[in-house]
């Protein structure tokens, strides 16, 4: 993927996120650029499905994008880029020594999107000192977020009653 955008030599992104504007309504968008945002985009949410979760969400953020994305989308799919050439020696390590268990964490905010005004929840469940499952959804209302926390816990009681 790295070659074909392009990236062979490239430095290093640290792993923050700003977001883009879309297009007004109307704008007439440039079809190669339209072509290399979606076969980036694409390669990249290929690699948030197992191998690199920490690019999850900056990654489905820039998706919403594919339709009509900018110059600016575009920049910032190849900055997802440069972290990944940074980071291709980070690992999920699952140490059973480590005495950690089972460790369940939840987060949420308040309307963080200024395209939408959404607010932003998700939990992740850590075993062994590696993460297992993970998600971060955009909500609709504030009690969803108390939803996604009793959907955290129904899996850690099932983690840890598990054989």
């Amino acid at each position: 993927m790295m070659w074909n955008a392009e990236l062979q030599v490239c430095c290093y992104a640290s792993p923050s996120w700003i977001h883009a504007q879309s297009y007004p309504a109307g704008t007439v968008i440039d079809p190669e650029l339209q072509s290399h945002f979606q076969t980036v985009i694409g390669s990249l949410l290929y690699l948030t499905l197992g191998t690199r979760p920490d690019i999850a969400f900056a990654v489905t953020k820039l998706a919403q994008h594919a339709a009509h994305p900018s110059q600016v989308h575009f920049d910032k799919a190849l900055y997802i880029c440069r972290y990944l050439v940074g980071t291709k020696n980070y690992i999920l390590k699952y140490d059973g020594n480590s005495g950690e268990g089972l460790i369940a964490c939840t987060d949420s905010d308040w309307a963080s999107d200024p395209s939408n005004w959404k607010s932003q929840s998700g939990y992740f469940l850590k075993l062994a000192g590696g993460a297992i499952l993970w998600t971060s959804r955009a909500q609709k209302t504030a009690v969803v977020v108390h939803i996604v926390s009793k959907i955290s816990d129904n899996w850690y009681i099932w983690l840890c009653h598990a054989d």
